[in-house]
């Protein structure tokens, strides 16, 4: 019976030394390969912005999990800003996270990456459009004239002009939404 008791007690005695130890940690690490979503505060956009610019991401906790990520925000720069061009170039641009920044400012290095593709603005419908304009008007001005294929010749100059207009620029809203990994563990102060 003493042994009994006296297992009783030292099992107690482990859970209760152990557990506001593993308590503190568990709220106070984010762990490695953890996903999280966040909002941008400002609009991003290639044609506007360079290389260097900053931006921050708020993170959001979710209803059951990763309710450590409550309040912090990442600061990030943009690298490879390129905007459109012409001959259908289209724009870039990197998003380079650096630093966790806690709600009473302290900040820490980080190691995240962008999970969200962030890719150029596409013109099909707009290239499209010019193109069978292009056909149209090709069509008639031929039918005027008494020429052959001019619907065809039409969508050729209406194509040529379309690959000489630059392509889409990348451009992130203001409170649009993106999801990011944690590459490594941070620890919270």
């Amino acid at each position: 019976m003493k042994f009994k008791n006296l297992l009783c007690g030292a099992l107690a005695g482990a859970l209760l030394v152990a557990q506001p130890a593993f308590a503190a940690t568990a709220s106070n690490v984010v762990p490695k390969g953890t996903t999280a979503t966040g909002t941008l505060e400002q609009s991003l956009d290639s044609s506007k912005a360079h290389s260097g610019d900053t931006f921050v991401l708020d993170l959001q906790p979710g209803w059951f999990h990763n309710k450590e990520l409550k309040g912090l925000k990442l600061d990030g720069h943009l690298e490879g800003v390129e905007p459109a061009a012409k001959f259908h170039k289209k724009g870039a641009m990197d998003l380079v996270f650096d630093d966790l920044r806690e709600p009473n400012g302290t900040t820490i290095p980080v190691d995240v990456r962008l999970l969200s593709r962030v890719k150029p603005q596409g013109h099909t419908l707009r290239n499209a459009a010019i193109i069978v304009g292009g056909a149209i008007v090709g069509h008639h001005m031929a039918a005027k004239s008494g020429q052959k294929h001019g619907a065809l010749k039409g969508a050729a100059v209406a194509t040529g002009v379309v690959l000489m207009m630059p392509g889409g620029n990348v451009v992130l809203k203001r409170g649009e939404k993106l999801e990011v990994k944690f590459l490594q563990p941070v620890t919270l102060q």
